[in-house]
């Protein structure tokens, strides 16, 4: 019976800890929700710039902006790109109960920090028609978050709550995802080009939960209490992405004006986790059980549907020294995006569940300005730019998570680990954060150097309430008061408890960009 409580405690505490991780599946959020899905280019100068490249695209990035503007190169040359980012991640929340519980607040740091992108750029003359080829790698996404909930053991009523509280549990992710492709450029005439390029999509990364519950803390009435003392449940899973996308890009340009238009279809990517084992351990009252979980060598996906993306660009060439660019993209998510994951995440067989999401799409502008300065040892650039990099969320208001634990034999609430059933909330209007950058370098006859900084942050709150619902098997028969009767047999009263989440992403990222010409 002890052994039977504390596992279904454990459950139900893992539950949560899913919900808190950002898996509210019903709701359509998830831990993608809350990635940057605004991909950008290669190379500090366009970064510098803002990532207003399209209508530009004459340098080595060109292949991963619009493959267009590769036949405006000259030569044979090299370029590599690497970045540095520095995240600071505000958890704050105020846990289950009222108010006056106060809000507990922590940081957490973190750095990224790789070669970001690499090609090799070359011209090709086909029955002299002359093409311009690009092969590159290029990190599109870094993907680094964290979150942590806490909850005390009394609920909006001041009425105490005898499952499975407190707790504390966190989670993590971090990784990367990456385009290997190749591209081509040609001319159509003096004044119109045309490119295109083929991306193999890979990346990997790693992801972790952990929760304690200290049951020391329980309410008199709990009615585990005398079975268990502490509960440290631990998890880790590595990660890989795989999709396969291409981009059309087309570009006209005069001695001053520049106007250019790329296409992406819609394209799948694959988010394939593998489980290294799961943990629990129970200690004290009942002998240290450590459970653990081996998955198949495949492992479980998630497959992400990608919209189409089109993307506009203009470029002004004052002079030979100043250019004014600006950029128009558009991802429609809301439309065409989808999320779908394998309902049992140990079982690489499970069917699949498609997410009803509430994303929004992706309408983002990048202006951004350079300016050459001549000296007689080399070329100075400075560059500046804007940006919005807009979420496929907003923030919730008057969120429902319902923890079903209800069981009898044969029949189950749920089977997938205890997920909470939620009711969606209110969203108060798509996070939109604003990114500014900056960029200088130096260019000599075969050596360029560039560099860029770029600053961004956004902060994301979430409210509502938690509701445990539970059944009552062998619960004190005096506490008449806590027990109600059902189509699933006897079971306690709702237990209802509020809570409040802030999310804050502050990050500042340097890129430093070096190309050689031979």
């Amino acid at each position: 019976m002890r052994l039977k409580a504390a596992g279904s405690a454990a459950c139900v505490v893992v539950g949560i800890l899913l919900l808190l991780a950002g898996e509210v599946h019903a709701q359509g959020l998830n831990a993608e929700s809350f990635q940057n899905w605004n991909f950008l280019g290669m190379g500090a100068r366009a970064r510098g710039m803002g990532g207003a490249f399209l209508g530009v695209s004459d340098d080595g990035s060109a292949g991963t902006w619009n493959p267009a503007g590769l036949i405006l190169n000259e030569g044979v040359f090299i370029t590599a790109n690497y970045s540095y980012s520095r995240v600071n991640l505000g958890l704050d929340n105020t846990p289950l109960g009222p108010t006056n519980l106060g809000t507990r607040d922590r940081s957490a740091d973190g750095t990224l920090s790789a070669l970001s992108s690499a090609a090799f750029v070359a011209p090709l003359t086909l029955r002299e028609h002359e093409f311009f080829l690009t092969a590159y790698y290029h990190r599109v996404q870094d993907i680094y978050a964290k979150g942590e909930m806490h909850t005390d053991d009394i609920d909006s009523t001041v009425r105490p709550i005898e499952f499975g509280t407190p707790f504390t549990s966190d989670f993590a992710e971090s990784g990367n995802v990456g385009y290997i492709g190749a591209g081509f450029g040609t001319a159509i005439s003096p004044k119109f080009f045309i490119g295109g390029n083929l991306n193999i999509v890979t990346g990997d990364g790693i992801e972790t939960h952990r929760m304690l519950l200290d049951s020391t803390r329980f309410s008199s009435q709990n009615p585990f209490a005398d079975a268990i003392d502490t509960i440290l449940w631990t998890d880790r899973s590595e990660l890989d992405y795989s999709g396969l996308t291409y981009t059309l890009g087309a570009m006209y340009r005069t001695d001053r004006w520049s106007t250019s238009l790329v296409f992406s279809p819609g394209w799948t990517l694959t988010k394939n986790l593998d489980y290294l084992g799961r943990r629990t351990t129970i200690t004290d009252r009942i002998p240290s059980q450590p459970l653990g979980i081996v998955p198949g060598p495949d492992g479980t996906n998630t497959k992400i549907k990608m919209p189409y993306t089109i993307g506009l660009g203009t470029a002004y060439f004052v002079n030979e020294n100043l250019l004014l660019a600006a950029d128009y993209q558009f991802r429609a998510f809301k439309r065409e995006g989808s999320y779908t994951y394998q309902a049992d995440p140990l079982d690489p067989n499970s069917p699949y569940e498609t997410e009803p999401t509430k994303w929004y799409n992706l309408h983002q502008v990048r202006v951004g300005v350079e300016y050459m300065k001549e000296f007689d040892w080399g070329l100075v650039p400075l560059r500046f730019g804007v940006r919005n990099d807009p979420l496929l969320i907003g923030n919730q208001v008057n969120v429902v998570a319902d923890y079903d634990q209800r069981e009898t034999e044969g029949k189950k609430v749920r089977d997938d680990y205890f997920l909470a059933l939620t009711s969606p909330g209110a969203t108060e209007g798509q996070i939109n954060t604003i990114t500014f950058s900056f960029g200088s370098g130096v260019h000599w006859s075969q050596v360029h150097l560039d560099f860029a900084l770029e600053f961004m942050g956004y902060e994301y709150d979430e409210m509502g309430q938690i509701r445990m619902i539970r059944y009552c098997d062998g619960c004190d028969a005096n506490v008449q008061s806590n027990r109600i009767e059902d189509e699933w047999g006897t079971r306690f009263v709702d237990e209802y408890g509020s809570y409040k989440r802030t999310y804050k992403d502050d990050r500042v990222r340097f890129s430093l960009n070096f190309t050689g010409y031979f």
